[in-house]
């Protein structure tokens, strides 16, 4: 039941962003698509992905998957020596003064596929997730992780998605920020003008989205 109920937040987390940055004007349009979970033999994502044209792929910014988030601090996985999105990342974290994503754990990181399958296609992707707490001497043990959801977790990785799209969207494709303690101060001016609300309100909003996903779609293996 726990991990169903990190995998129905992960969906929801698409509605809520879509909500949250319906207002925002943006230079692309940010696509939000729920894939059905068969990630280890077949994935729905490696056939959107490898049904874009070549100039559809060009034109795409960026994929993020986002799976598991909300179990503990924020995390991501990107392709090896491939920094640009994890920088960004790192940016939106740093201006909402959070703790810097880190790096998933391997034995999380097996599961996503969905950044995988658009890799696969030359599209720049990032999977967000986040780290699940564990059992005493159970961190080579995955099979012992806590993989409770913890709403003040969250809500971070929520503030930090809104703020991260929104700094793709207005950055060219592959440019990096270059992240650095001096970088951080000019992102943080641009906190105030970004949606934003209060944890009680944000809290409402997650619940409701939950609830909505579960009702629409009648099971709890989507992701």
């Amino acid at each position: 039941e726990a991990k169903r109920n990190v995998a129905w937040a992960s969906l929801a987390m698409l509605p809520l962003l879509a909500e949250s940055l319906n207002s925002v004007s943006t230079e692309s349009s940010i696509v939000f698509i729920a894939f059905p979970p068969d990630k280890h033999h077949n994935p729905a994502s490696l056939w959107y992905a490898g049904k874009l044209s070549e100039a559809e792929r060009k034109n795409v910014k960026a994929a993020i998957e986002i799976s598991g988030v909300g179990r503990g601090q924020t995390s991501y996985e990107v392709k090896p020596g491939d920094r640009s999105l994890a920088d960004w990342l790192a940016v939106a974290a740093t201006s909402l003064r959070q703790p810097v994503p880190v790096k998933s754990q391997y034995f999380d990181s097996l599961n996503f596929a969905d950044a995988r399958a658009f890799r696969s296609s030359s599209i720049p992707a990032i999977t967000i997730s986040s780290d699940p707490q564990h059992a005493p001497a159970a961190w080579n043990r995955p099979n012992l992780s806590i993989n409770f959801l913890d709403s003040t977790a969250y809500y971070s990785a929520y503030q930090t998605l809104c703020v991260f799209l929104i700094d793709v969207d207005r950055a060219a494709r592959g440019e990096s920020p270059r992240t650095s303690v001096a970088v951080v101060s000019a992102e943080a001016a641009q906190v105030a003008k970004r949606p934003s609300f209060t944890e009680e309100q944000a809290s409402v909003m997650i619940a409701r989205q939950i609830a909505e996903a579960r009702d629409q779609y009648h099971t709890s293996t989507l992701w």
